[in-house]
């Protein structure tokens, strides 16, 4: 095969190899680029990145079993909790379900779904509480006033900073219910012996 013949084929291999090379070269600075992108909009749709204010926010165990809670993680509930707080631990279904659609109701408001969803999950999450005997409790009242909000907010007004001011008081009520649980539970022990 002559030279002539093999000048295309090289020059065709030579381009993406440049561009490895460069993206190789540089890969601190587009490390840095990538991470500092926080939306991107093609056509109608809008595709945000990076790490939910909920995410950064959530409050780190105690080597004790209690939780630490941040400010921020720990949203409008009241601190003065009853001992047993009133709820039926027999109930392991109910408690099951609440922490699974709290949690499921946080994901789906950062995932960006619509109100009728996050709306879904507030409601079941607000029976499984009630049913497990936390009716009255400072976590309900937070998610009754959730449930009111959503109702009335139109669907454009469910943003990105709201949707995370959401998922971090939903994680709020988790940590009330989870201490509630952990106060119940004689010799309850948060990590696995080491």
């Amino acid at each position: 095969m002559p030279l002539r013949d093999l000048i295309p084929l090289l020059t065709a291999a030579l381009w993406p190899l440049t561009v490895i090379i460069l993206v190789f070269w540089f890969r601190r600075g587009l490390k840095a680029l990538l991470a500092s992108i926080t939306e991107a909009r093609i056509g109608n749709n809008v595709f945000t990145f990076g790490q939910a204010k909920s995410d950064k926010t959530l409050p780190e165990p105690s080597p004790g079993g209690q939780p630490n809670q941040s400010k921020q993680a720990t949203g409008q509930l009241s601190s003065d909790v009853p001992d047993r707080g009133g709820m039926n631990w027999q109930n392991t279904a109910n408690l099951f379900w609440l922490g699974h659609d709290l949690q499921w109701t946080a994901q789906m408001a950062l995932r960006g779904a619509p109100k009728e969803t996050i709306l879904h999950g507030l409601r079941h999450s607000h029976h499984h509480l009630f049913d497990l005997g936390g009716g009255e409790s400072s976590a309900a009242k937070v998610l009754d006033a959730l449930v009111s909000q959503v109702k009335n907010l139109p669907e454009s007004a469910l943003d990105r900073n709201w949707r995370n001011d959401l998922s971090a008081r939903l994680n709020s009520v988790i940590g009330e219910v989870g201490g509630l649980a952990q106060r119940n539970q004689p010799g309850f022990r948060p990590s696995p012996p080491e």
